[in-house]
């Protein structure tokens, strides 16, 4: 590296040196040529750098090929049911079954030998009279991202499930986490992280058109010659929130899943803080596994990742049917509900009545209010 190279060049070198995938790479590369030294002892500098760039965009551009070509990597199909899907992941004997059987009433095998579980195994688990599938999957070890213990084909199963739910317990707790969410990473599955508010379209008429430059922490020119080395030569990009290189990268990458998950430790000898430190998310610590009334308050909150609201309906002069409640997204309004149980409601609807979150029991709402779980709403016909 040249000795006369500013600060930010160096941290930008870093990166580079510590990056894991094409795209990262090439987004310190970018960072790198952006801080390069402009005077004339530069030159050989950038013109490597020009190289290394032109040689990823390459290689990015190959593997995009090839991965077409081999299409989906091996899956474990198990069919969603019920509100929503949470799977349950752990160790070998870290408890899954248990778990299973005491939410969902099943009777899988339990066993401290580890590996009892061979294939998924699925149950549902009641929460305000609707139904919710857990599914508990095999053992994951270190290197399942790679292959180990059919990793690959479990872990697919957590990318097409709606939340997670991970599973520790012993003094190892901590280390577990650590273990358990870096096997998920580094099969592109990022847990309690949302996805970044960048977009980037393809556009047609050419360019690169950048809306919210404002929350740029790049030059524009930085951002605009990562983008066309990613092969975004002509695309309309647009910022919600602060964007940096990592963040860039992270939105441009479309095979991460992101995931909703919650932590429960059996007896677990470090602290809560502990381990949500390493977690990174909500954390539930049992000392107990068979303790029945500790595991019931599971339920709402596993029923929470979904990121769901059970709502339930009635007829005027009647009860509410508290036996089938309807399931909505959290940002649903009226209008959705009705949408629901009929088509053709939601154009003809001006109002309904409301119990629960409104300021007064049976309060005459708007389609556009936005309904709050366990809401009861009563819609004449």
């Amino acid at each position: 590296m040249p000795t006369n190279v500013s600060i930010e060049y160096a941290n930008a070198a870093k990166k580079y040196y510590a990056a894991k995938t094409p795209l990262e790479k090439l987004a310190a590369l970018e960072e790198m040529k952006s801080q390069a030294p402009g005077h004339k002892g530069g030159e050989r500098l950038r013109a490597e750098l020009a190289r290394k760039i032109a040689q990823l965009k390459s290689e990015i551009e190959r593997q995009s090929k090839i991965q077409t070509k081999k299409g989906a990597a091996p899956t474990m199909a198990v069919k969603k049911e019920g509100a929503g899907q949470i799977v349950l992941m752990g160790l070998p004997a870290s408890g899954k079954s248990t778990l299973l059987n005491a939410l969902t009433g099943m009777k899988t095998p339990t066993g401290p030998q580890g590996f009892t579980t061979r294939e998924p195994a699925m149950g549902m688990m009641r929460v305000h009279n609707a139904n919710v599938q857990l599914v508990e999957l095999p053992g994951i070890v270190h290197g399942s991202s790679e292959g180990k213990a059919n990793g690959p084909q479990v872990i697919s199963v957590a990318r097409n499930a709606d939340a997670l739910c991970l599973i520790v317990q012993g003094r190892n707790a901590t280390k577990d986490v650590y273990m358990l969410v870096e096997e998920l990473e580094k099969s592109k599955i990022l847990l309690n992280k949302e996805k970044p508010g960048i977009e980037v379209k393809q556009n047609p008429f050419g360019g690169i058109h950048v809306d919210g430059k404002s929350f740029l922490k790049m030059p524009v020119e930085q951002l605009t010659g990562f983008l066309k080395s990613a092969g975004y030569a002509h695309c309309h990009f647009t910022a919600r929130e602060p964007v940096t290189m990592e963040k860039l990268v992270r939105a441009l990458d479309h095979s991460i899943q992101y995931k909703k998950a919650l932590c429960i430790a059996w007896g677990a000898a470090p602290g809560k803080e502990e381990l949500e430190k390493a977690f990174k998310g909500p954390v539930r610590v049992f000392q107990n596994v068979k303790d029945a009334g500790a595991l019931e308050e599971l339920r709402e909150p596993l029923f929470n990742l979904l990121g769901k609201i059970l709502v339930y309906t009635k007829k005027p002069g009647r009860e509410p049917d508290l036996e089938a409640p309807m399931v909505l997204d959290t940002n649903n309004i009226v209008a959705d509900l009705a949408k629901q149980l009929h088509k053709d409601l939601a154009l003809h609807l001006k109002y309904v009545r409301v119990w629960g979150s409104t300021k007064f029991p049976g309060q005459r709402v708007p389609k556009t209010y936005n309904l709050k779980h366990k809401d009861i709403v009563e819609i004449s016909a």
